[in-house]
């Protein structure tokens, strides 16, 4: 008896209620959901609009290029599935993120249930923003670039205080404790935020933050509408032809890092928000199987006991699912 009892409690400290991604979706429990993605009018963030509409969810895309917010708009509604708007915003005035989340309430009728801070861009390189100072030495050096930080950071900040607080109003009206579905709150993190990345110091610094920011609340959902709050890593994705050698084959301490493509996250994001049995979790997404997205996501147990992901994710190196540290098999 004693001897169950501890394996029951090693268990349980060693992150037992991991992600299973073999249990079956029920994607129906998605229906007539209402959605706000920031970001949602390219890369990432489209592929995720994009499958949660075709699941029935009404689905409001934040985004500050409206050329390519009303294309979403228009495609993903010829597609078909659920309804989708695309709503001017730039995630780093509060202003416009207040006006906007406004505006998607009033389009859906007072509903929230799924919210994805998936807005970001791109690091500037440490190497290039220093050796640039060295053209003229009699001048002071210029202020660093800190779009980054505005968006990847501030900008989730402030997602993830309205959706918090939006989400714990509906939690108090009849309707909501009818519902089965939690409201779900899904952070868009990178491998950056858990392995090093040379020369990226803003990207990385902002990952790193948002991992911080989801670890800070994803286990209080129950003081938020029972919100459950989870977290994406995706591996880099290499996308820039016109990188160096060394850049396109070396990221975060890894050479040979395994892309992740947009639908291997768009599979994991919806692993996530349909599974109530995924909470508190972060997984990372790599690249799958041709013709089985998502198949290499894991989870990255990224708790105390677990050594926060680290673990986990040293062994999915050294299995060769990621690739590979140094250069070396």
């Amino acid at each position: 008896m004693a001897t169950d009892t501890t394996q029951k409690q090693e268990a349980r400290l060693r992150g037992a209620a991991k992600v299973d991604f073999t249990t079956p979706l029920h994607t129906s429990v998605l229906e007539n959901k209402t959605a706000i993605i920031t970001g949602g009018a390219s890369g990432i963030g489209l592929g995720i609009a994009a499958a949660l509409s075709q699941y029935g969810v009404r689905v409001g895309i934040l985004d500050i290029n409206e050329e390519a917010g009303l294309r979403a708009q228009r495609d993903l509604s010829i597609a078909g599935g659920g309804t989708v708007k695309y709503f001017h915003t730039d995630v780093t005035s509060w202003d416009s993120q207040l006006a906007a989340f406004k505006e998607v309430l009033a389009w859906s009728g007072n509903t929230l249930d799924i919210v994805i801070p998936s807005a970001g861009v791109r690091s500037h390189n440490m190497r290039d923003l220093v050796y640039d100072q060295l053209a003229d030495l009699t001048r002071d050096p210029t202020r660093p670039p800190t779009t980054t930080f505005d968006v990847n950071l501030r900008g989730t900040y402030y997602t993830t205080y309205l959706a918090l607080t939006y989400l714990t109003r509906f939690a108090s009206q009849p309707s909501s404790m009818e519902r089965e579905f939690k409201p779900q709150l899904l952070f868009m993190s990178s491998l950056a935020g858990y392995a090093e990345q040379s020369l990226s110091a803003d990207y990385a610094a902002t990952k790193y933050g948002v991992r911080g920011m989801w670890k800070a609340i994803r286990s209080q959902g129950k003081l938020f509408g029972g919100c459950q709050a989870n977290l994406l890593a995706p591996g880099f994705v290499h996308t820039d032809a016109g990188a160096g050698k060394e850049e396109r084959e070396e990221k975060h301490g890894i050479v040979g890092v395994k892309a992740a493509k947009t639908e291997d996250v768009v599979e994991g994001a919806v692993r996530c928000v349909c599974d109530g049995g995924v909470e508190a979790r972060a997984v990372c997404c790599v690249q799958g199987e041709e013709g089985r997205p998502g198949c290499n996501n894991f989870d990255l147990c990224d708790n105390m006991e677990d050594f926060n992901g680290g673990k986990v994710l040293l062994d999915a190196i050294r299995g060769g699912v990621l690739g590979r540290f140094g250069g070396k098999e």
